[in-house]
């Protein structure tokens, strides 16, 4: 199994000051289908990103990397938020300590392990 590339919780409490995370274009805009309607709205969500039930899906190479000199990894995790399926992606910028979302969406994957856990009343590590 892959792990993540990156530490969540670092993710998490970067989250919580601003000037470290950046959104790539249109993410906010994405954000909205998840009734998140300002820049606050979207930090106060990944805030709490651990109170809802969610999954590490993969970790793989940013494709549109701007600079390929300097490979990045993407992080990518699956959610439920108002009975609605995301997708959360973020890259870490270590050498400033800033963060990068990269995707705040309606998850495409029609089928995940965690979909088909969450059908049967389970969480995530098969907690109920």
């Amino acid at each position: 199994m892959q792990n993540p590339s990156y530490n969540l919780d670092d993710f998490i409490d970067a989250c919580r000051i601003a000037e470290k995370v950046y959104f790539l274009p249109g993410v906010l805009d994405d954000a909205r289908d998840f009734d998140l309607l300002t820049k606050e709205d979207v930090f106060i969500f990944l805030s709490d990103f651990k109170k809802l039930q969610y999954e590490f899906v993969n970790t793989k190479d940013w494709e549109n990397n701007p600079n390929p000199a300097v490979p990045r990894k993407v992080d990518g995790y699956e959610f439920f938020s108002k009975c609605k399926r995301g997708y959360l992606a973020f890259i870490l910028f270590r050498e400033r300590g800033t963060w990068l979302v990269k995707s705040l969406h309606i998850s495409d994957n029609t089928f995940s392990d965690f979909t088909y856990a969450f059908g049967k009343g389970k969480l995530p590590g098969g907690k109920r």
